[in-house]
Protein backbone atom coordinates (compact mmCIF):
# COMPACT_ATOMS: atom_id res chain seq x y z
CA UNK A 1 0.00 0.00 0.00
CA UNK A 2 1.26 3.44 -0.90
CA UNK A 3 -0.01 6.64 0.73
CA UNK A 4 1.04 10.28 0.70
CA UNK A 5 3.04 9.79 3.93
CA UNK A 6 4.36 6.21 3.86
CA UNK A 7 4.80 2.87 2.13
CA UNK A 8 3.37 -0.21 3.83
CA UNK A 9 4.41 -3.71 2.79
CA UNK A 10 2.96 -6.93 4.12
CA UNK A 11 3.64 -10.49 2.98
CA UNK A 12 0.59 -12.66 2.42
CA UNK A 13 2.55 -15.86 3.02
CA UNK A 14 4.30 -14.70 6.19
CA UNK A 15 2.11 -12.62 8.50
CA UNK A 16 5.06 -11.66 10.69
CA UNK A 17 6.86 -9.83 7.84
CA UNK A 18 5.55 -6.25 7.64
CA UNK A 19 7.23 -2.94 6.86
CA UNK A 20 5.84 0.56 7.36
CA UNK A 21 8.25 3.16 6.03
CA UNK A 22 7.56 6.91 6.11
CA UNK A 23 8.76 8.99 3.14
CA UNK A 24 10.95 11.00 5.55
CA UNK A 25 13.12 7.92 6.20
CA UNK A 26 13.65 6.95 2.54
CA UNK A 27 16.95 7.91 0.96
CA UNK A 28 16.87 6.17 -2.47
CA UNK A 29 14.36 4.18 -4.53
CA UNK A 30 15.52 2.05 -7.45
CA UNK A 31 14.98 -1.18 -9.38
CA UNK A 32 17.59 -3.90 -9.01
CA UNK A 33 18.08 -7.52 -9.99
CA UNK A 34 18.04 -9.91 -7.02
CA UNK A 35 18.37 -13.64 -6.63
CA UNK A 36 14.54 -13.78 -6.66
CA UNK A 37 14.14 -11.65 -9.80
CA UNK A 38 13.69 -7.93 -10.42
CA UNK A 39 12.83 -6.02 -7.24
CA UNK A 40 12.13 -2.50 -6.01
CA UNK A 41 14.84 -1.48 -3.56
CA UNK A 42 14.32 1.14 -0.86
CA UNK A 43 17.33 2.46 1.04
CA UNK A 44 16.62 4.19 4.32
CA UNK A 45 18.48 7.18 5.72
CA UNK A 46 21.26 6.91 8.29
CA UNK A 47 18.79 8.19 10.89
CA UNK A 48 16.47 5.25 10.08
CA UNK A 49 19.22 2.62 10.35
CA UNK A 50 20.62 2.56 6.78
CA UNK A 51 18.57 -0.47 5.77
CA UNK A 52 18.39 -1.77 2.20
CA UNK A 53 14.96 -3.34 1.65
CA UNK A 54 14.10 -5.23 -1.52
CA UNK A 55 10.55 -6.09 -2.55
CA UNK A 56 9.78 -8.43 -5.44
CA UNK A 57 6.46 -7.69 -7.09
CA UNK A 58 4.75 -8.59 -10.35
CA UNK A 59 4.42 -5.15 -12.03
CA UNK A 60 7.74 -3.63 -10.98
CA UNK A 61 7.94 -0.85 -13.59
CA UNK A 62 4.43 0.49 -12.92
CA UNK A 63 4.85 0.47 -9.13
CA UNK A 64 8.34 1.99 -9.41
CA UNK A 65 6.99 4.90 -11.47
CA UNK A 66 4.20 5.56 -8.96
CA UNK A 67 6.48 5.30 -5.92
CA UNK A 68 9.17 7.49 -7.54
CA UNK A 69 6.57 10.12 -8.44
CA UNK A 70 5.16 10.23 -4.91
CA UNK A 71 8.66 10.32 -3.41
CA UNK A 72 9.77 13.23 -5.60
CA UNK A 73 6.54 15.09 -4.78
CA UNK A 74 7.15 14.50 -1.08
CA UNK A 75 10.75 15.78 -1.34
CA UNK A 76 9.53 19.01 -2.99
CA UNK A 77 6.86 19.67 -0.38
CA UNK A 78 7.17 17.36 2.65
CA UNK A 79 4.28 16.59 4.98
CA UNK A 80 5.54 16.59 8.57
CA UNK A 81 2.18 16.44 10.35
CA UNK A 82 -0.21 18.92 11.84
Amino acid sequence: MITNVRIVWFAQLTESFNVSLPWTQIKVIRIRESKYGVAIVLETSDFAGSYVLGFRIENVEQVFEEVSSLFSTFKQKPIYGV
